[in-house]
């Protein structure tokens, strides 16, 4: 079942999971070989969030996990459907600045918020890009 993410949001509905794919890329989220094209756009949804809570986030930088999964899908949304920047680009660089952070060991160099920071800068980094 879809969960329900509040009236007041423009986007009401946080799309189911599916078990099989988000095993699948959570297993190779630490991989530079991850390959973003291999899953669904809601697929990407679940593995976006996976990596903030991976990472301790919300709780880390005190916001709630509903407002995080709606900023989520606020930044899926507002992406356009071009053929570079989009939604599966977004989360790639994302993805890749995870797996830098991961494996760099700059997780524990930076402070929370620096980090919330850079994860977030890298999902949004093309927002509403144009072409």
């Amino acid at each position: 079942m879809s969960e329900q993410l509040g009236a007041e949001s423009a986007i009401a509905v946080w799309p189911k999971r599916d078990e099989e794919a988000f095993e699948r890329g959570k297993k190779e989220l630490d991989k530079l070989s991850f390959d973003a094209l291999s899953f669904s756009s809601d697929d990407l949804v679940h593995l976006t969030l996976e990596m903030f809570t991976a990472l301790g986030f919300p709780s880390k930088v005190n916001v709630s996990l509903l407002k995080l999964k709606k900023f989520v899908l606020c930044v899926r949304t507002c992406m356009f459907d071009n053929p570079y920047h989009n939604w599966f680009h977004a989360f790639d660089v994302m993805q890749t600045t995870y797996c830098l952070a991961i494996n760099s060991g700059m997780t524990k160099t930076l402070l929370d918020i620096e980090l919330f920071a850079l994860i977030v800068s890298a999902l949004c980094h093309d927002l509403e890009h144009p072409g």
